[in-house]
């Protein structure tokens, strides 16, 4: 019987490290999807500066006509 529980035992153990690694694989995922939010906003703040720029660059080109 003690060798039985022992192996309960041990099944569990290796089950609980089990969902950890997956829980950390979880979070890690979510770091990663967060990284390519913040990328892609950076890149749509940029583009925006860009906008911004040729409107300015743009109005400065009509008026002086």
């Amino acid at each position: 019987m003690t060798t039985q529980l022992n192996e309960i035992k041990k099944i569990r153990e290796e089950a609980h490290l089990q969902l950890i690694k997956t829980k950390a694989l979880v979070l890690e995922a979510q770091v990663q999807i967060i990284k390519m939010k913040a990328s892609a906003l950076k890149a749509r703040v940029q583009a925006l500066k860009n906008l911004a720029l040729i409107g300015h660059i743009d109005f400065q080109t009509t008026n002086n006509i």
